[in-house]
């Protein structure tokens, strides 16, 4: 119990910190979950980040908010792929920022 609740401490402080990877997963979470379940998950995410530097003996690097848009984008690129192999042709639609529609 007291792992848990320094965990959750520890989540509850890199929450605040700006442009970290800690950070963007905790408001994630916010959105879908709410706060008490978001500190919750974010102290898991602190303690599988900690125990994979503990294990590989490793620095802690930080990759920022650019972490997740790296995610989405290669999931993006994955399933192109996958429908590409089947038969499918596929085009990025350029959205044009000053093409407003109200």
């Amino acid at each position: 119990m007291a792992l848990k609740s320094i965990m959750c401490e520890c989540a509850w402080a890199a929450s605040f910190k700006k442009d970290s990877r800690i950070s963007a997963y905790y408001w994630a979470r916010v959105k879908k979950h709410g706060e008490k379940k978001a500190i919750t998950a974010t102290a898991g995410l602190l303690l599988r980040i900690c125990y994979n530097l503990l294990r590989k003996k490793e620095l802690y690097k930080e990759e920022g908010n650019s972490f997740f848009e790296e995610i989405e984008k290669k999931k993006e690129q994955r399933l192109v792929k996958l429908l590409e192999s089947k038969g499918y042709t596929i085009e990025k639609k350029q959205e044009n920022p000053l093409d407003v529609k109200l």
